[in-house]
């Protein structure tokens, strides 16, 4: 349980930070993201229990990206999305996600569950062309 707590502890973290770096990158254009925790490939691996802490973390990371500055009209489509769906039901599409695009498993998580479910609810607010990895 622990784990599960730290995980998603860390997933949060990561995630605000994402989403800020989103939103304040859209002026700009290319939008700059560190690697998160986890690749499509050890999202894949995990246990059902941790599939689900994962979602949770990002999910309330990106909710909670307004504290660093960004912008809440940049997460309308992101709120309206998610908030009706339980955990179990954004696993069922990053799993989906990840089953049609094998070859995607060496990217990081973070840009997956985003391009997964801004694909999911037909909305995208930055394209996965404008992603750009920064090596750490």
């Amino acid at each position: 349980m622990l784990k599960l707590r730290l995980l998603s502890v860390g997933l949060a973290l990561s995630f605000v930070i994402f989403a800020a770096a989103m939103s304040y990158s859209a002026k700009n254009h290319k939008i700059m993201f560190r690697a998160g925790y986890l690749t499509g490939q050890t999202f894949w691996d995990l246990e059902p229990f941790e599939k689900s802490g994962y979602v949770m973390g990002f999910v309330d990371g990106i909710l909670m990206s307004p504290v660093f500055k960004a912008s809440i009209q940049d997460l309308q489509w992101f709120e309206t999305c998610v908030l009706t769906m339980s955990n179990a039901e954004i696993v069922d599409i990053l799993e989906q996600y990840l089953d049609e695009n094998q070859m995607q498993w060496h990217l990081p998580m973070n840009c997956l569950a985003y391009t997964a479910l801004s694909e999911n609810c037909k909305e995208m607010a930055f394209p996965l062309s404008e992603l750009q990895h920064v090596a750490d």
